[in-house]
């Protein structure tokens, strides 16, 4: 397969394990990220009565 397409498997590997590597690295954003949407906070959220104006 990897000689039709003209590429060594070795670079066909590395190209494979960087794939994987970022997948990693996303998926584990996305549930740091999940996690930390659903931490409770000691701050109130911005109501009626604290929300900050920006000019």
């Amino acid at each position: 397969m990897d000689d039709s397409l003209g590429v060594s498997r070795s670079f066909s590997d590395g190209i494979n394990d960087e794939m994987l590597r970022e997948e990693r690295l996303e998926r584990e954003h996305n549930r740091m990220a999940e996690h930390k949407l659903n931490e409770p906070t000691d701050s109130p959220a911005n109501g009626p009565d604290n929300t900050t104006e920006t000019k």
